[in-house]
């Protein structure tokens, strides 16, 4: 076992991540309570198991802001009544009900379709992979140009981290590696685990051709949970041959490898309906594969 630095980035899925906590003073945002949360379950975990925690670097990623305030503006020329527009004094009235829940879905499906690219305009897609550029560039500071990396990455999350890897692996082979980044921690080099929960990336990769279904990032062991009743969240090893031969490698005890390993997250209250997507982070199946793994690094 390594005596490195591990840097584990932490990012989130989609809706208000900027919000506070209601009655809350320890945490600055939803997204600061989950990740603090989740790193005090992985440390507790990793020191019984007899790790030294003081290799662990979390390294939380939110990326909702980028595109928040034009969420914010969105939702104000909807359904705000004072930002209506007048024709010739008189008022365009335009009515809908259940306003909270078309707030949530704003909210909630904005950030999906905000970060697709299209030919004309990829910046908040270049933005959002700059937040994960920018924190990879802070822990080559602090943790080490060489530290290991690892992520976990949550919902929507899951599928910026794996554009945002295939994005540094396209840049390594074809590119000069220096344009990639300034250290092996930068450009991706050095990772080892990627942890996706709850991810929808087997419905996103329709998108890609060819290969049917698109191609899996390289890394040395990638873990995707799932919890079976969980409707945004999928196994990823039937997608095509590429992901088939990952599973089959893990099978095999063979790298690179992909394990499709279901949980019950949620737990009794949310474990059996799909408001278990949000149980994943607290799930102690989750958090027992992940610090097993974190051991073996």
């Amino acid at each position: 076992m390594s005596n490195k630095k591990i840097v584990i980035i932490v990012t989130h899925g989609m809706g208000k991540q900027d919000k506070k906590p209601r009655f809350s003073l320890k945490y600055d945002t939803i997204f600061d309570k989950a990740a603090k949360r989740f790193e005090k379950k992985i440390r507790k975990r990793f020191i019984k198991e007899g790790g030294d925690d003081g290799r662990l670097v979390f390294a939380p990623v939110n990326w909702a802001d980028v595109a928040q305030k034009y969420q914010t503006e969105l939702k104000e020329n909807l359904m705000k009544r004072k930002k209506r527009l007048k024709c010739d004094d008189q008022k365009i009235r335009a009515k809908i009900g259940w306003r909270f829940l078309r707030g949530f879905m704003v909210d909630f499906l904005a950030d999906a379709i905000v970060y697709q690219q299209s030919p004309n305009d990829q910046k908040m897609y270049n933005d959002i992979h700059a937040k994960f550029s920018e924190e990879l560039k802070k822990q080559a500071t602090g943790a080490g140009d060489n530290a290991h990396l690892c992520i976990f990455a949550h919902s929507l999350g899951t599928i910026i981290t794996n554009n945002f890897l295939f994005d540094l692996e396209y840049c390594r082979k074809n590119k000069n590696p220096s344009e990639c980044g300034d250290t092996p921690l930068e450009r991706g080099e050095t990772l080892k685990l990627v942890y996706t929960a709850g991810s929808p990336l087997a419905l996103w990769t329709i998108r890609h051709y060819p290969p049917k279904f698109g191609k899996p990032i390289e890394v040395e062991k990638w873990i995707n949970f799932y919890n079976k009743n969980d409707v945004l969240a999928y196994p990823l090893g039937n997608l095509n041959d590429e992901y088939r031969k990952l599973r089959c490698n893990a099978e095999e005890g063979k790298k690179p490898m992909l394990i499709d390993k279901k949980v019950f997250a949620g737990g009794v209250l949310m474990g059996w309906n799909p408001m278990s997507h949000n149980g994943y982070w607290s799930n102690r199946n989750v958090i027992k594969t992940i610090v097993e793994n974190l051991l073996e690094i």
